[in-house]
């Protein structure tokens, strides 16, 4: 049965959703991650996907800084890893030393590939999108 409901209930109702790892460097080349429930797929041709992240977060900083970062889709066996990258900050903590992250080196950015991931994506910013209320930018 199709209930009308506003907007905050409309999209909790949406979880649990995908996750994926999104992973960038630091301008000296020191990894970080963390888990981000916003991405999708913005273009087949050419191929580009999208990210929303709060300008509050260090990889925010991170990717506008540097331009780059990689979208890694987690394997069944990373709940754990989602969990614990995501209850820390990249600005206090090295995440991939403190929670051994195996990584692959990348072929065009410099942040690593995840070595146990469904798929990695190698991503340069295109154009960052602000939604007008200074929280989160869309990659």
């Amino acid at each position: 049965m199709l209930v009308e409901v506003d907007w905050a209930e409309a999209i909790a109702r949406k979880y649990p959703e995908h996750v994926v790892f999104v992973i960038s460097c630091d301008p000296s080349g020191r990894p970080n991650i963390m888990p981000a429930g916003w991405c999708m797929i913005a273009s087949g041709k050419p191929p580009m996907l999208a990210t929303a992240i709060s300008q509050a977060n260090y990889t925010h900083e991170l990717i506008r800084e540097t331009g780059e970062f990689v979208i890694a889709f987690p394997n069944e066996e990373m709940g754990e890893l989602i969990r614990q990258t995501g209850s820390c900050s990249g600005r206090d903590v090295d995440k991939f030393a403190k929670f051994k992250i195996e990584t692959v080196k990348s072929k065009h950015v410099r942040p690593p590939l995840l070595q146990d991931a469904i798929a990695c994506f190698e991503c340069v910013v295109r154009e960052g999108i602000d939604n007008g209320r200074s929280d989160d930018i869309c990659w």
